[in-house]
């Protein structure tokens, strides 16, 4: 063969570009895109990561590195898991925020049930063996919170109060008392605690609206003689508030200065209280009988009730609790004693509490139909009067129909 012959046989083209590989950055994203897709959120924000990191190397490579498809698809998917885990921890608080609730309920109401049936045992089982003021004189009282500015006490400026001190212990406490008649005779008198912040005392003069009349007016209209008495720690009285403890005695030692003055029938001193002022007079009445009948609207069973208001000792003290709440001490109440709450919108639960375990004949619990917690005062506080008068207490009368 000749040199020209084997010059002119065709050569086969040499291809000197070298071999692509897929991004494993592309592929991770695409593997972590559809994995979020599926419910694992935590892989949607790498698999985004991996896919953008993975499209810039293919746009570098110069066609080295292939996969730019694959890195498309991951970063969509990603972000679309993405989306979908943002959309499930928005709903899914809402979609299981029932069940938790339902399930909070359930175990409130277990526990609830557990310790009424533990207080049960406890308030029936040797509780009459010792009587509330006897538990008290034995207990010193710790207050923990003195937070509280004195209010200085306001003058009356009517005919309707006078401003009166009584002596409770060493200390002089400020109360309002509806003032002698001139009369000659001698009324029935009735201790009103209003609710609230109890141990001050305010204008109970002004009249209020029928719909929360704290003043309890009807008894002052009716004749009654009715006594307003601060206690300790408040207005700028002496000593310390302490909640529902030693204002018991101060309440006690009020009703001693009522009873002798001398247009005040002794005998006919009674003692009524709305919501804070009921719990402390159920308080009063379990540890005194010196009252003709106690009237308690819309008390609680239960000191920590009341969340940490109202209570100035330590709410984590066991026995601090147990002798402000006046469930444990039913047994005690030996003077007729009526406790009310309107069916709507009050304490009837706490009532009832107290009701399910009471054995005292002297202890009657009634709801109040078509009335709440602060209307019931003035219809029901007309009504009491009106029985006052006539000497003649028959609550039945009054609670069997609605109240106007």
């Amino acid at each position: 063969m000749s040199m020209e012959s084997k010059h002119s046989q065709p050569r086969k083209p040499t291809n000197n570009r070298p071999h692509s590989t897929t991004s494993g950055k592309a592929i991770t994203s695409l593997v972590l895109g559809l994995l979020s897709l599926f419910g694992a959120c935590l892989t949607g924000i790498p698999g985004l990561i991996f896919g953008i990191v993975g499209l810039g190397e293919i746009n570098r490579s110069r066609g080295r590195v292939s996969g730019r498809g694959v890195a498309v698809c991951g970063i969509v998917f990603s972000s679309l898991g993405i989306a979908w885990s943002a959309m499930l921890l928005l709903l899914l608080p809402a979609l299981l925020l029932p069940a938790i609730q339902a399930a909070r309920d359930e175990a409130r109401q277990q526990l609830n049930q557990a310790i009424e049936e533990s207080n049960s045992e406890l308030i029936n089982s040797g509780r009459d063996t010792e009587s509330l003021s006897n538990a008290r004189k034995k207990f010193p009282t710790r207050v923990v919170n003195i937070d509280y500015l004195p209010e200085p006490i306001e003058k009356p400026d009517n005919s309707k109060f006078e401003l009166i001190h009584y002596k409770s212990g060493a200390n002089s406490l400020a109360a309002y008392v509806t003032p002698s008649p001139q009369d000659g005779a001698k009324h029935p008198a009735i201790i009103w605690i209003p609710g609230g912040h109890h141990n001050s005392i305010e204008d109970v003069w002004t009249p209020r609206e029928r719909s929360n009349d704290q003043t309890a007016s009807a008894f002052r209209k009716a004749g009654i003689v009715m006594m307003f008495a601060s206690t300790r720690g408040g207005n700028d009285n002496p000593g310390s508030r302490e909640g529902f403890f030693g204002e018991v005695d101060d309440i006690l030692a009020a009703a001693d200065h009522l009873a002798n003055l001398p247009y005040v029938d002794p005998a006919q001193i009674y003692l009524g209280g709305h919501s804070t002022g009921g719990t402390l007079a159920m308080l009063v009445g379990e540890s005194s009988d010196k009252f003709r009948a106690i009237f308690a609207l819309g008390p609680v069973a239960y000191a920590h009730s009341y969340r940490g208001d109202f209570v100035y000792c330590d709410p984590r003290n066991t026995k601090e609790m147990e002798l402000r709440s006046p469930i444990y001490w039913l047994s005690c109440v030996s003077s007729p004693m009526y406790v009310f709450e309107g069916e709507e919108n009050g304490n009837w639960d706490e009532l009832k509490k107290m009701s399910d375990v009471n054995l005292n004949p002297n202890i009657q619990f009634h709801k109040v139909r078509d009335h709440d917690h602060f209307s019931l005062i003035s219809p029901l506080t007309e009504a009491l009067a009106e029985q006052i008068k006539k000497e003649r207490i028959n609550v039945d009368d009054i609670t069997s129909v609605s109240l106007d």
